[in-house]
């Protein structure tokens, strides 16, 4: 009884952290208190937290150096963690220190020598996200934030929305950050950042719900030239379209075909009950009559 019990509180904390009314504030960014719980519980949920971490679990969370903003939120958000975690996770002894960075090529020694094996990035930070993301792929630092604007670099980000707290994952950072979340988590939270899988061109074209086919450019035809031109597009699990690169371009066609593309929208494609990103190839044939 008594392991059972623990299991649904575990779970339990997990349910509070990603939809307990009232949680969140109005805006976005949930207290720090917020922050520190969804953080700490969602650290037990990651499977690989024992061998990122085999000595213990140091926190650092990360302050832009000269911001006072950004030095006292960080601070704020270090007390929280220290207090919520009770000192351990998981078996494993809990360490937090403010990490404060004035600029590039100054976190990279600094998580070197404090030991940092998670980090949580204070608010004003980012003119440092390029470099955090570059350290955490390099050194296998499972990072998170509280701000809605870090979720590209960020494997964790915890929001408030509708007066509820919500996790959202980045599986593709959560991976380079050497993290494995319970599918439990996963299926709870927000995802974002999975490897698009691909789609046939037809069943894409068939999604599409806005938009317009490009057309051959006037100045292709008063030149008489013909082409094949291929491109990739990636759609999100919104139906928008995220990306596109061309395989085989062409300059005069690669503008029309850019601007029609930009205009497209789909319905989402969902698998499993979630909407999901999506990659295909389109091939254009440009041939006179």
């Amino acid at each position: 009884m008594f392991a059972q019990k623990r299991s649904w509180l575990a779970f339990g904390g997990l349910l509070w952290m990603v939809a307990w009314p009232g949680a969140g504030l109005a805006s976005d960014r949930l207290p720090p208190s917020a922050q520190a719980k969804s953080f700490v519980s969602t650290l037990g949920w990651d499977h690989q937290l024992a061998a990122r971490c085999p000595a213990g679990v140091h926190a650092g969370v990360l302050a832009l150096s000269g911001a006072p903003g950004s030095e006292a939120a960080a601070a704020d958000l270090a007390e929280a963690l220290q207090g919520e975690s009770l000192g351990r996770i998981k078996g494993l002894e809990l360490q937090v220190s403010v990490i404060k960075v004035g600029g590039p090529g100054q976190l990279e020694p600094a998580v070197a020598r404090d030991g940092v094996n998670v980090l949580m990035l204070a608010p004003g930070v980012d003119p440092l996200l390029e470099e955090v993301g570059r350290v955490a792929r390099l050194h296998r630092i499972l990072v998170a934030s509280g701000e809605p604007g870090h979720q590209g670099t960020a494997a964790l980000v915890f929001i408030g929305q509708g007066g509820s707290s919500r996790i959202r994952v980045n599986l593709e950072a959560a991976e380079s950050q050497g993290a494995v979340f319970d599918a439990r988590l996963l299926r709870l939270a927000d995802l974002s950042g999975a490897r698009p899988s691909f789609e046939k061109p037809d069943a894409v074209r068939a999604r599409r719900t806005a938009g317009r086919d490009p057309e051959y450019p006037r100045i292709a035809q008063a030149a008489g030239v013909e082409a094949t031109v291929v491109v990739k597009v990636r759609i999100g699990p919104e139906g928008k379209v995220e990306e596109f690169s061309f395989l085989k371009g062409n300059e005069y066609f690669e503008d029309e075909i850019s601007e029609a593309i930009r205009g497209w929208r789909f319905q989402p494609r969902v698998v499993d009950g979630r909407p999901v990103s999506t990659t295909t190839t389109f091939k254009f044939e440009f041939r006179r009559q």
